[in-house]
């Protein structure tokens, strides 16, 4: 697989107006360190990344999890894109 490649996850009709991904397809992720992948002060290719996979995510099922001691550290888009547990 190239880096910036995108690839689509096949979906699986579920009911008349639902799609969902097949069902061996891992949708729960857990990000450490996420002020690393995604960090406020400098442009990384990861956050956006990050910033796709939360945003688009969502509509295949996709969970992700950021988890990180200096949130004040992680991109202000990435933060918004989530919901805060602190």
């Amino acid at each position: 697989m190239k880096i910036g490649t995108t690839h689509k996850l096949p979906t699986v009709k579920t009911s008349p107006s639902r799609y969902s991904p097949p069902p061996l397809v891992a949708r729960d992720m857990l990000l450490g360190t996420a002020h690393r992948f995604a960090p406020a002060a400098a442009d990384v290719v990861s956050a956006g990344i990050l910033k796709e996979a939360l945003g688009e995510g969502r509509k295949f099922g996709l969970g992700l999890a950021l988890i990180s001691q200096r949130p004040g550290k992680l991109d202000a888009d990435v933060l918004n894109a989530t919901r805060n547990v602190c």
